[in-house]
């Protein structure tokens, strides 16, 4: 088998001759890539309590809706519906405060030693390869419905890869320190215990795919790492990981606000149980419905027809003309049709108030859509181009 060392394309090697094992132990510098790391996953786990899709139980403890508003990883969301950038965000994601805690701490512990080790860029290049590792094992092995949030996977990397690059100095006990340290934390992780945090079992398949992706990274590393530079070699191949990581977490920032965006505004609507099915039934819910969802355009819908049935037409035309305000929600949450519907009725309280001519505005959509269960009664009214309606 041909090694990574004598591997040449053509007469140029990969990497720079072997290097001899170094006797030049990590400088004691500050972590600053780990230190902003952890205060941006506090930031992330504040704003998932303050900000939660669900109302809030007094725990610190955000539901399983707000962490998929807030980027958390699932299968379909990624897979079927191409939300790649999920594979960025989920890791810097917390089940709990316990959750965030004892990440934060193993984080702490792991990620300073490694960054001295290999300094920031290579560090901030695991930890974006780690990540990315652990987010793809976790969807390849998890159940599809699954949600997996957490660091975990980041940490397996980063401790995978502090034992393999402890290889570049000299055999002894500091060697042999910096190795069994990262064993002893590497390998509980990475055995199946039965342990489970909460109600949520332990994703090993983030910890299995970032420790995986850390060794893979530090075995390049240790291939290029000469024994006078105090940090791996190629620091511009390290600077393009980062800049590319870094473009791909402001894309997923940005996509992620969308999300939560969506998330937001879904739990303002009716839940679909709850949708009433019959006239006396919408009636009858109408005034409670608007009650506890007075966001939902389909509520001020059903409020508009109980009022219409009471004859009181001013007050059902205010309660379609809300409905029809709340834009956000009828372009991004309802079907495409419940827009039309709304104006067409609206058309109908307008022709009903002898104001013909304004209902003639909103009745157009619904007279263009043979779908509409509205449009007989537009046509009947004499609200519809009956040149556009025939030739339909």
């Amino acid at each position: 088998m041909t090694s990574i060392e004598s591997y040449h394309t053509g007469s140029v090697p990969i990497c720079p001759p072997p290097p001899l094992q170094s006797t030049a132990m990590p400088a004691l510098v500050f972590p600053v890539v780990t230190t902003v790391i952890l205060m941006a996953i506090g930031v992330i786990f504040s704003a998932e309590v303050a900000f939660g899709v669900e109302p809030w139980s007094g725990a610190f403890e955000p539901g399983v809706t707000t962490l998929m508003a807030f980027g958390g990883l699932q299968y379909p969301l990624v897979v079927d519906q191409g939300q790649w950038y999920r594979l960025l965000s989920a890791p810097l994601l917390h089940l709990d405060i316990s959750h965030v805690l004892i990440n934060g701490v193993v984080l702490w512990y792991s990620g300073r030693a490694l960054e001295r080790m290999i300094g920031r860029s290579w560090f901030a290049a695991v930890f974006i390869i780690g990540g990315i590792g652990g987010s793809l094992m976790s969807l390849a092995v998890n159940a599809h419905n699954a949600v997996s949030v957490g660091v975990s996977g980041v940490i397996m990397a980063l401790l995978a890869a502090r034992y393999v690059l402890a290889f570049h100095y000299e055999p002894g006990s500091q060697r042999q320190a910096m190795q069994t340290n990262a064993l002893w934390l590497l390998i509980p992780s990475l055995i199946p215990h039965g342990a489970s945090h909460g109600s949520a079992a332990t994703d090993y398949g983030a910890h299995f795919g970032g420790a995986i992706a850390g060794v893979i990274m530090a075995a390049i590393l240790l291939a290029c790492w000469r024994s006078r530079d105090a940090t791996p070699s190629l620091p511009r191949v390290a600077g393009a990981i980062v800049a590319l990581g870094l473009f791909a977490a402001s894309y997923s920032a940005a996509a992620n606000a969308h999300e939560y965006r969506v998330y937001n505004l879904q739990r303002l609507l009716i839940p679909p149980a709850e949708i009433p099915k019959d006239l006396p039934t919408i009636v009858a819910k109408a005034p409670e419905l608007l009650k506890q969802y007075p966001r939902d355009p389909r509520a001020r819908f059903y409020q508009a027809v109980a009022l219409a049935q009471a004859k009181d037409l001013p007050a059902a035309e205010t309660q379609m003309r809300i409905g029809l305000a709340e834009q956000d929600i009828l372009r991004v949450l309802l079907v495409p049709t419940a827009k039309g519907h709304l104006q067409a009725y609206l058309a109908l309280i307008l022709f009903d108030e002898h104001r013909k001519e304004e209902a003639r505005e909103f009745a157009k959509a619904g007279c263009l859509d043979s779908s509409e269960s509205l449009q007989p009664a537009l046509l009947e009214s004499g609200l519809c181009d009956t040149k556009v309606s025939s030739a339909r």
